[in-house]
């Protein structure tokens, strides 16, 4: 049976995987697929993010069974190069007999390529800054004792969770109706 796992990763973050001693996302996907398969599996791996010709010269997309997309560290409404590779090729194998699983970087990939809309959603951040509070139990208290000032440390932590890309206000407006 022949299977393709499409590495959703950029390069710089699989190496950041094997640099931390952990198996990339496309190896993960490849070790559970063989453990449980009934079947003999030849595998091979693609990797759009990292170029343009990311196809083995002679691949026919027609001769796999099915494909695997794996997760990925990057945003579907970031619609960069690598990204747009990524729908591209996807546009591709909605077309063909193959049957597709994807995680949920794949599906975001898939529906988008299939002309669907991928929404952020809007209580993310709310669970996010939920896991700040839980995290920090006694800054949760000194805040609540009178160290207003421990706002702002609330408030770091929930820019840096989110890479700087929450928006400030709306992390204020939940930090104050959560504390």
């Amino acid at each position: 049976m022949n299977i393709l796992i499409v590495d959703g990763n950029e390069k710089v973050s699989s190496k950041k995987y094997t640099e931390i001693g952990m198996l990339t996302q496309y190896e993960v996907y490849q070790e559970v697929l063989e453990k449980i398969s009934a079947y003999e599996l030849n595998i091979s791996i693609v990797h759009p993010t990292w170029g343009d010709d990311f196809l083995p010269p002679g691949t026919n997309l027609d001769d796999f069974d099915g494909i695997a997309w794996t997760g990925s560290v990057l945003n579907i409404y970031d619609l960069r190069p690598d990204v747009r590779r990524q729908i591209d090729l996807a546009k591709i194998l909605l077309q063909k007999k193959n049957k597709i699983f994807g995680s949920c970087w794949g599906l975001q990939v898939l529906a988008t390529a299939a002309g669907g809309h991928v929404r952020k959603n809007p209580k993310v951040l709310e669970a996010v800054i939920e896991k700040i509070i839980v995290d920090n139990p006694e800054k949760v208290k000194e805040y609540k004792s009178g160290k207003e000032k421990l706002f702002g440390f609330f408030v770091g932590q929930a820019m840096k969770a989110s890479n700087g890309k929450a928006n400030p206000q709306l992390v204020n407006d939940i930090l104050k109706k959560k504390l």
